[in-house]
C-alpha cells in the first residue's frame, strides 16, 4: 500500500464493505425461482467456450465446451477412466450465487457419470471442496444418458465451479447446466469497525501506535499510523475466507490534523500480492 502523509505521520482508519460466503446462507434467497434460472452455460454467447477447462479430453470429439447442457456435441469425456483426479471446469468470470446445478450423460451413446463432487473458487486458484452440513458431498449422476438430474445447493458464492466424476457408466461423459444469479453489491461492513476482525487479524508494517486503533470511527485515542522511517508502510488485513470486496472507506485521526491523503489497495490470491487496477492501470484512492 503507498500512501502519502498529512503531518508527518501515516494515520489510518478503514471499513471494508463486501459480500462474503458466509453471508450467502442456505434459503436466504427468496425468489422460487432461483434454481430454475440457467445462468448461461447452455449458451456460447454468454458463457463462452474459452471459460470451459478440464484435465483432459477425449481426443478431439469430446471437448470440454461440449459439455454445455443439452448439447448435441457428445458431452465432454475424460481421456481415460483411471484418474481419479479429472475434473470439467467452468469461469464464469463474474461470481454468481449458486442455487441448483444439473447433469446429463453423452448425447451420442450409453455414457454418464453415476456419481460426482464438486469444487468452487473465487480466483482460479484456491479451490473448496463443496459441503453439506460439514461433510463432503456427493451428487448422484444420471441413470441414462437424456435425462437431467438436477440437485439443489446451499446458494454458495462462486466464480468457478467443477465437476468431478467419481463413478459412471462406460466412460466418464457428461453435460452440465448451473442454476443462479449475478450477485450485486451489498452495502454489508465485514466487521473492521464491529470488532468481527479480531486484533490478531490486523497487520502493519510498523506501528507508532497500534494496529488495533485501525478501526473506522475509533476514538479512544490516536489512530493507527505508520513511523516517518518506514519507507513502504502499509496496513494489512486478513479477512479469513475470500471474498468479494465492494467499496472501502478510510478517516484520518480522530484526535489530530493528520491523515493518508492518497493510497493503494493489494490484494492477496493465495499465491501473489497484485494491486488494485481499473481499466489495467494502478488505482490510487484519494481521501
Amino acid at each position: 500500500m503507498n500512501l502519502q502523509i498529512s503531518n508527518g505521520f501515516y494515520h489510518f482508519r478503514v471499513l471494508l464493505v463486501m459480500i462474503t460466503f458466509n453471508q450467502i446462507k442456505p434459503g436466504s434467497f427468496t425468489d422460487n425461482n432461483c434454481a430454475d434460472r440457467l445462468i448461461g452455460v447452455e449458451n456460447r454467447y454468454i458463457i463462452p467456450d474459452s471459460s470451459f477447462t478440464a484435465t483432459s479430453q477425449y481426443y478431439n470429439t469430446h471437448y470440454p465446451y461440449h459439455a454445455r447442457l443439452n448439447s448435441d456435441l457428445r458431452g465432454w469425456a475424460a481421456k481415460t477412466n483411471s484418474d481419479p483426479n479429472d475434473y470439467l471446469q467452468i469461469d464464469f468470470g463474474l461470481p454468481y450465487v449458486i442455487c441448483a446445478v444439473a447433469t446429463q450423460g453423452s448425447s451420442a451413446g450409453d455414457e454418464w457419470v453415476t456419481q460426482y463432487k464438486i469444487s468452487l473458487s473465487m480466483d482460479n486458484i484456491k479451490w473448496k471442496p463443496y459441503q453439506e452440513n460439514g461433510a463432503l458431498k456427493f451428487f448422484a449422476g444420471n441413470t441414462d444418458r437424456r435425462t437431467i438430474k438436477k440437485h439443489f445447493l446451499s446458494q454458495p458464492l462462486t466464480r468457478c465451479i467443477r465437476f468431478i466424476p467419481t463413478t459412471y457408466q462406460s466412460w466418464k461423459t457428461m453435460r452440465v447446466g448451473v442454476y443462479g444469479y449475478l450477485k450485486a453489491c451489498e452495502n454489508s461492513p465485514l466487521g473492521m469497525e464491529s470488532g468481527a476482525i479480531q486484533y490478531g487479524n490486523i497487520t502493519a508494517s510498523s506501528d507508532v501506535h497500534l494496529v488495533k486503533n485501525a478501526r473506522l470511527h475509533y476514538t479512544s485515542g490516536s489512530s493507527w499510523c505508520a513511523s516517518t522511517s518506514d519507507s513502504d508502510p502499509y496496513l494489512q488485513i486478513d479477512l479469513g475466507t475470500s471474498h468479494l470486496i465492494c467499496a472501502v472507506a478510510t478517516q484520518g485521526n480522530s484526535i489530530a490534523d493528520q491523515w493518508v491523503k492518497t493510497y493503494q489497495i493489494d490484494t492477496w490470491n493465495s499465491a501473489t500480492w497484485t494491486t488494485y487496477q481499473e481499466n489495467n492501470i494502478d488505482r490510487v484512492m484519494y481521501h
